[in-house]
């Protein structure tokens, strides 16, 4: 594998890890605000479906402040066996009645003051539920508001985030790559040359040859090296030529009668 793809394959995957840790670290944030909001607008109204459920239960008429209550509110009383005694809803058009209601789990009656997602039948999908107990009483009140519009930002989000991230982790792997391939075109140069070098002659230099960059001083210690192998194959040349005019002379004095 070749430094450049390893580099790519190196960097790329750090960028990406860092960019999914932040949708997820967002998404964290959002939801845990989104479903703070449900519970804390379940817990101001929890009284007043109260009040509405137990005027469903006595067939008394429903208190003023069920007007109040926002679209798609549930509330029931059910007993410690799960048994429903009575209901309460409003629909979309702030009336009482609607067919939406959230599928409540058989051990709701024992939730007492928890806030948990159940989910929806009808015109609503989801849910956000709070179980209250009933004073004097060993019922327990199940209050209840629709949280599809939080689901459906939320799922705005994670798409938003998911599209983000993949435009991005192909824009920074195609910068990378040519970032990376771009840094390491010196050294291809530098050993393309190094290699006519050495085919041909060596009184040539390599470039760049400077201390501001590491390829730079890769290129003076390939040039101190080149310039040691030029003296030595100098010398060893003029040594060469010293040994053949010596066996020269040898020779002809050894032809040459005393």
């Amino acid at each position: 594998m070749s430094l450049r793809l390893r580099l790519v394959l190196t960097l790329a995957p750090l960028f990406v890890i860092g960019l999914v840790v932040a949708d997820v670290v967002t998404y964290s944030v959002l939801h845990g605000q989104l479903f703070s909001q449900l519970d804390n607008e379940l817990f101001d109204i929890h009284d007043n479906v109260g009040d509405a459920v137990l005027a469903v239960a006595t067939g008394q008429n429903f208190p003023p402040n069920v007007r109040s209550l926002p679209p798609g509110t549930y509330g029931a009383i059910l007993t410690p066996d799960n048994h429903t005694v009575a209901t309460f809803d409003v629909s979309l058009n702030g009336g009482p009645n609607d067919t939406s209601h959230p599928d409540l789990p058989a051990s709701a009656p024992t939730m007492f003051h928890q806030y948990f997602d159940a989910a929806g039948t009808g015109t609503f999908s989801s849910y956000r539920v709070y179980v209250d107990d009933i004073p004097n009483s060993a019922d327990v009140l199940v209050a209840a508001v629709p949280a599809d519009k939080a689901n459906a930002t939320l799922g705005q989000v994670l798409l938003l985030e998911v599209l983000i991230t993949a435009g991005l982790t192909l824009v920074v792997g195609g910068a990378t790559w040519f970032i990376v391939r771009t840094s390491l075109k010196p050294l291809e140069r530098m050993a393309a040359m190094a290699r006519s070098i050495a085919a041909t002659d060596l009184s040539r230099r390599v470039e760049p040859s400077t201390e501001n960059t590491e390829v730079g001083q890769l290129g003076l210690a390939l040039n101190t090296m080149l310039s040691q192998l030029e003296t030595a194959f100098t010398e060893r040349e003029r040594n060469e030529q010293r040994l053949r005019h010596f066996i020269s002379d040898a020779s002809h004095e050894l032809r040459t009668p005393l």
